[in-house]
């Protein structure tokens, strides 16, 4: 059975489908991200998918005129079936310039789509690099270039980010995973033994 065609996405056969979810401002990286895509070669088997909308989407739609991404990137909104969209993407990249730990990227990992972000806050907390996701230093356009095309020409490496991805959900961030670790924290209040200290940090993009 065919894939459910969604609105605006391209399922051409040989194109690298890459998305950002969330507010388009400064803080999520999506200038970054544009400079990167400046800087790979084949950019026309690419499609970059722009979720969200914000304060700094009218100056990245300049930016694809003048540097010849109107082809190769997508403004899509906000789109309220995001998840469908998430499954069909071959990377999510989170290019933030400081970041917590944000649902898009636990929703991601749940899916198993391979991803790319920077080395901040929640991120680099949550993804291993080269294991659970590739990592890139902030505000470094050409490492986020190499980290994406990385990742587009190396199947063995997609399908490792992709089950390791999907694997450290289940094992931390499932309903299940979750209740038993705060039965830890119960049962070491009752025995008398340190409690310890969860936190839950996420956050909607």
């Amino acid at each position: 059975m065919p894939p459910i065609a969604l609105e605006g996405f391209d399922d051409a056969a040989g194109l690298f489908n890459v998305g950002i979810v969330g507010r388009i401002a400064p803080v999520k990286g999506h200038l970054e991200l544009l400079k990167a895509l400046e800087q790979i070669e084949h950019i026309r088997s690419l499609r970059l998918y722009v979720f969200g909308e914000g304060p700094l989407e009218e100056e990245c739609r300049r930016r694809c005129q003048t540097s010849g991404l109107s082809g190769v990137v997508r403004f899509m909104g906000f789109r309220q079936n995001i998840h469908d969209y998430l499954r069909r993407l071959d990377l999510l990249a989170m290019p933030s310039l400081h970041e917590g730990l944000p649902y898009t990227l636990l929703e991601a990992m749940s899916l198993g789509v391979p991803i790319v972000a920077t080395r901040v806050g929640g991120l680099a907390e949550i993804i291993e690099d080269r294991v659970t996701g590739v990592l890139v230093p902030v505000k470094d356009s050409a490492a986020l270039a190499t980290a994406i095309e990385l990742v587009r020409h190396d199947d063995g490496l997609r399908e490792t980010l992709s089950s390791n991805s999907q694997r450290v959900i289940a094992d931390r961030f499932t309903a299940s995973a979750m209740a038993e670790k705060y039965l830890q924290v119960y049962r070491g209040v009752l025995s008398g033994g340190p409690a310890g200290r969860m936190e839950k940090r996420a956050s909607y993009s």
